[in-house]
This record gives C-alpha cells, sequence and structure tokens, in this order.
C-alpha cells in the first residue's frame, strides 16, 4: 500500500515535469524533444479574463465592458499606436500599471521611477521622456517588494531597444487573482522606444528565455551564469490557479478591444468551437543564442504563405475550400517555422516572401535599410494574404497590413526577417483566436469569422 502511495505521487509528478525523449542521431549527438507534461486541455471558458479596452469611448463599448468586469472579474487592458501594441492591466504590489503584453518573451519587467534613458541609436543619454514610458514603479515604497541580492536583468530587443536592472519578488495581481513572491525585474537603465503608456514587459514564454544574472556586472553576462527561475505564468499554473493555458483575442471593428484569458477560452466561445491544433515545436535555427533543446519560444510549423488570386484556380492544392477562395503559393517556400509573439506588431518572414507580399501593394510598399521597414503609401491598396497552418488557410485582413507610426508614416505590417527569427506577429492575432496550449504543447487557432467572441 504504501509503495503504490509512493509510486502515484512520482506518476503525478513526472507527468506535471516536462521530460525529454532522447534520439540518437547520425550523428552521435542526441536530439532532445521535450513532451507535454498533459493533455490537451477542455475548451472550457476561463472567469479569469483580462479585457481589450475600447480605442473609440463609445457608450455601447463601455457598457461592454462594464458588464465584463462584473461577470468575468476582468482587469482593463488597452491597445495602443494604433494596435501596434497590446497592454495589459497588471498590479505590482499595490501600485496599476500597464505593461505591454508579450509571449516571445518570459521575463516581466517594469522600470522604476529613477532610471538612465538613452538613445537606442546612439546609446547617449537622453531625456527620460523620450524612451516613453507610462508611470513607473516605486520599489522603496512597496511594503512587499524584496530585492534580490547580487543579481541582475539585462533583455536586448530585435529592433535594438535594450533594458537592464535587478530582480526582486512582488505580489503580481492580474486576471483575478494574486501571485505573491513572483520574481520580477525592476528597470534602472533603458534603451527604448515605448508608446507612453506602458510601463515594461509582461512576459508569458517559457522559463528557457528568462535573463536573470549571477553578480552585479553586466559585461559578465552569458550563458555561463544565468540563473534559472519561473517566470510569472510557469507559477500560475505550478500554484493551480488556472490549467497550463491561455489565449488571446481581439476584437475588430470599432470595439478594438479583445481578451487576455488564462486558464481556457475567452467568454462567448461556443460548445464545441472550430479550433486547428499544431504542436508547439523546439526552434530549429542557426542563430546561437536562440539556439535551445527545450521549449522556449511558441514555435510552429507553418504550411506556406498564399495570396488571393486568380491564377491560384489551376492548382487544387491552393484552393482553400472553407474560404471559398482561391490562394496561390508565394515564393515557392514550404513547412518553416515561426515563432507566435502578440508583442510583435508586423509578420516578420522569410525574404522572398517579404519581398512578394510588398511588391503587391499598389503602389509597391518600398523597403528602407535605415529602419529596416517596409514604407507604404498610407493610401495604397493591400493584397488580401493567407498563411496555411495544419493544412488550413488563415486570411489576413488587407486593413491590418498598413500601420501608421506616431509621425504619421505609413509602414508594412510585413517586414523582413532576414538573419532575425520569423514571427506571426499581432497582424495575425488581430485576424485569429489563439491559443496557447502550454501543457499540450500545442497552439490552436480559429479564423475570427468561425470564432464569435462575446462582444466582439
Amino acid at each position: 500500500m504504501f509503495l503504490s502511495i509512493i509510486l502515484t505521487v512520482l506518476v503525478c509528478y513526472l507527468s506535471f515535469t516536462l521530460s525529454v525523449e532522447h534520439t540518437k542521431l547520425a550523428t552521435g549527438f542526441e536530439e532532445f524533444t521535450p513532451l507535454p507534461f498533459q493533455p490537451p486541455t477542455p475548451g472550457t471558458i476561463s472567469s479569469n479574463v483580462l479585457a481589450l479596452s475600447c480605442e473609440a469611448k463609445n457608450s455601447k463599448c463601455s457598457a461592454f465592458l462594464n458588464a465584463l468586469k462584473r461577470d468575468y472579474r476582468t482587469t482593463p487592458l488597452s491597445l495602443v499606436g494604433s494596435g501596434q501594441g497590446t497592454l495589459v492591466n497588471v498590479t505590482f504590489g499595490d501600485q496599476n500599471v500597464f505593461l505591454k503584453l508579450s509571449t516571445a518573451t518570459s521575463d516581466t519587467w517594469i522600470v522604476q521611477e529613477v532610471f538612465q534613458c538613452v538613445n537606442p541609436l546612439t546609446s547617449s543619454d537622453a531625456l527620460d521622456s523620450s524612451c516613453g514610458f507610462g508611470p513607473a514603479f516605486e520599489p522603496t515604497k512597496s511594503p512587499t517588494f524584496e530585492r534580490i541580492a547580487d543579481e541582475n536583468f539585462q533583455m536586448h530587443y530585435g529592433r535594438g531597444d535594450s533594458v537592464r536592472g535587478y530582480f526582486g519578488y512582488e505580489n503580481i495581481t492580474l486576471g483575478g487573482f494574486t501571485v505573491k513572491h513572483q520574481q520580477v525585474a525592476v528597470v534602472d537603465y533603458a534603451a527604448w522606444r515605448g508608446d507612453n503608456s506602458s510601463s515594461g514587459i509582461l512576459g508569458l514564454a517559457y522559463p528557457p528565455l528568462t535573463r536573470a544574472y549571477r553578480g552585479t556586472d553586466y559585461s559578465n553576462d552569458d550563458d555561463s551564469n544565468r540563473v534559472k527561475y519561473d517566470p510569472i505564468f510557469t507559477t500560475i499554473h505550478k500554484s493551480g490557479f488556472v490549467p497550463a493555458k491561455f489565449s488571446i483575442a481581439i476584437c475588430r471593428g470599432d470595439h478594438s478591444g479583445g481578451y487576455l484569458t488564462l486558464g481556457g477560452l475567452p467568454p462567448g466561445t461556443p460548445p464545441k468551437p472550430k479550433l486547428v491544433s499544431t504542436p508547439i515545436e523546439v526552434l530549429k535555427t542557426d542563430i546561437p543564442k536562440y539556439n535551445y533543446t527545450d521549449y522556449s519560444f511558441y514555435t510552429v510549423t507553418v504550411n506556406e504563405f498564399l495570396v488571393s488570386g486568380p491564377s491560384a484556380l489551376n492548382s487544387k492544392d491552393m484552393i482553400s475550400e472553407q474560404h471559398q477562395k482561391s490562394w496561390l503559393n508565394l515564393a515557392n517556400l514550404t513547412d518553416f517555422q515561426m515563432i507566435v509573439d502578440s508583442g510583435t506588431t508586423t509578420l516578420n518572414l522569410p525574404t522572398t516572401i517579404a519581398k512578394d507580399i510588398n511588391a503587391s501593394f499598389d503602389p509597391p510598399a518600398v523597403y528602407s535599410e535605415k529602419i529596416q521597414a517596409y514604407r507604404v503609401s498610407c493610401n495604397a491598396t493591400a493584397p488580401e494574404i493567407g498563411v496555411r497552418i495544419a493544412g488550413h488557410v488563415f486570411p489576413v485582413n488587407p486593413s491590418d497590413l498598413i500601420y501608421t507610426d506616431t509621425d504619421g508614416t505609413c509602414f508594412s505590417g510585413v517586414n523582413d526577417a532576414g538573419s532575425g527569427l520569423n514571427v506571426l506577429g499581432l497582424v495575425f492575432h488581430r485576424n485569429a483566436i489563439v491559443v496557447y496550449d502550454v501543457g499540450a504543447a500545442e497552439m490552436q487557432f480559429a479564423t475570427s469569422e468561425e470564432f464569435s467572441v462575446q462582444g466582439c
């Protein structure tokens, strides 16, 4: 009897811990394939919902959000920069702030009141206001904040922005519950181009992407002195608050809102939702700093990118029956990996695909080496494109392929990944319900037309 109990406990423990399957390769090295720690979680609606607030302050939208707060214990979120970023309302200790939601980073960090702001392009000192942060955190005024000694934080982002600082423990409240004593980073140096609303990042990716280092000398930071810790969503599901699953749904039209739902699907989900599933994979890349043997980013295989057009009628393989459209493959590229990230605005694609799509604008979008993005006329006509995942085509609304920067310049929603990672960014999230089933190691998607979310 005693042995049986021990075995039962051991099995439960192993089912909760990500195990690793070892496969011998011809080279003699071992390939590591992490396994999910639970079967796919049921398609249930979660009460831990954070609502995306509306840009337009109309009465219909306000009434909807007020009702949602009563029924689902929501914390307000916002879309900023013409939909270029998604902000979630988080409480640090007893201070309410907005953090930018990112599913391609794991550290949750916030800027402190006294910090050094520098220009990301020149690394020269700049006014604090030029970093574009929202309200800063005041750790000395929080009775629940506890600084971690001899440990530093440093993070570099794809467009040249970077932050660094120190770690501490704080009580974090979001989605209707409080995570006590959560490790978070506090930034005191920032080369940052913010949105003037968010005070930092809420990172929801896997633990290997955290950036905690031993010591206080930033020049010594490398993989040899990394310190492992559980980021906030890992803490949330390990603590039993919710299943290891969350979803992002962004409304279209004049609502311009939506949900981050922890533990399940957003309100209004049909009883048997039409979800397309595909495995989360270990990223395979030649870029050394992203070369992990475990789950890191939410990585999936994309079958192909397509453009709508009559020439596709000659190929049965390019016809999407579920949308009654004809689709033409772009650049003859098939089955390549992309990471799913709510924190990246654009679709970052292989060079040949990015060129084909941007050439399809009328007039065509033009690449700028200086800013490493495609400029486009604000009045241009964007093409209708689609992305095929697990055999299913997810259309992208042309209206999401042109966005306006703060200075009035318009850019394409499709960018060249170059030597970086291919990314399904916010452009894709605006056109699909995206479910991150972390426990089952799979992503689930549904087109906006097939998945009517409450209030959208």
